[in-house]
């Protein structure tokens, strides 16, 4: 079965499906319109998979790793500013420009498709955009926080504004402002100075995982006041007043 599967490409199936979704949502997925889209026979599929979890599975591993490629963006010599955008265009065209990012966001929706696939070792969340957010904080352009919390800022934007039902020309003007709203988020600031990207790349990358702390956690604290923040003060519990019913 590996090597028929093999013989099909994940690329192949991973469009094949995403169109399938593109036309009525993920509930209207079924193995034969996904032989239809790849030309093949419901048998010939069938002999590769077990049935249409397993082929949504498969299509989740293609559709990684086109967001994969599509986030493989080696260093130019541009400034930080300039890689970050490319790094946000990478992520608006998947999304926008394509059906394979709403349907990636569907499949992973479902928890029977990440399940299987971790199981298999293909569960690699959001690897590829963590390389371009440690490449970013190697010229000191990013604050000092772990990678994957600035990578899932921005991909928790962009999958909000794919999520948010907005056609594809009302997004535009949405994408533009919150690209300079995620610059500002996760940059470090008008204080710091940072290298261009190609001149940072020799760098070790920046630590993966979150803040070290005692044995009582990270001294969030310390984190909010280097922010020039304080830690908002629990709230005292109050106690329980009854309805005035004839208020309503």
């Amino acid at each position: 079965m590996g090597r028929l599967r093999l013989e099909l490409g994940e690329d192949e199936l991973a469009r094949a499906v995403a169109e399938e979704v593109a036309k009525g949502g993920l509930d209207s997925v079924s193995v034969a319109g996904v032989a239809a889209r790849l030309r093949v026979s419901v048998g010939f599929l069938y002999k590769l998979f077990r049935g249409k979890q397993e082929i949504l599975t498969f299509a989740r591993l293609g559709l990684r790793g086109e967001l994969d490629r599509a986030l493989d963006l080696p260093p130019t010599g541009e400034e930080p500013r300039e890689y970050f955008d490319r790094v946000w265009g990478a992520l608006e065209s998947f999304f926008f420009d394509t059906p394979m990012g709403a349907a990636l966001l569907e499949l992973e929706r479902v928890n029977m498709v990440r399940v299987f696939a971790r199981s298999v070792g293909h569960d690699s969340e959001l690897d590829s955009l963590i390389r371009c957010v440690e490449v970013l904080q190697r010229t000191g352009a990013l604050k000092p926080r772990p990678p994957e919390l600035l990578a899932r800022v921005l991909w928790g934007v962009m999958r909000g504004i794919a999520q948010g039902g907005f056609g594809a020309e009302d997004s535009r003007p949405l994408l533009v402002a919150a690209r300079e709203c995620c610059w500002d988020a996760i940059r470090l600031g008008a204080g710091g100075s940072a290298a261009t990207v190609e001149q940072s790349a020799a760098q070790p990358p920046p630590h993966r995982g979150l803040p070290q702390g005692d044995a009582q956690g990270p001294d969030f604290a310390a984190s909010f006041a280097s922010e020039g923040l304080r830690p908002a003060r629990p709230e005292r519990s109050r106690p329980h007043e009854p309805l005035d019913r004839e208020a309503f």
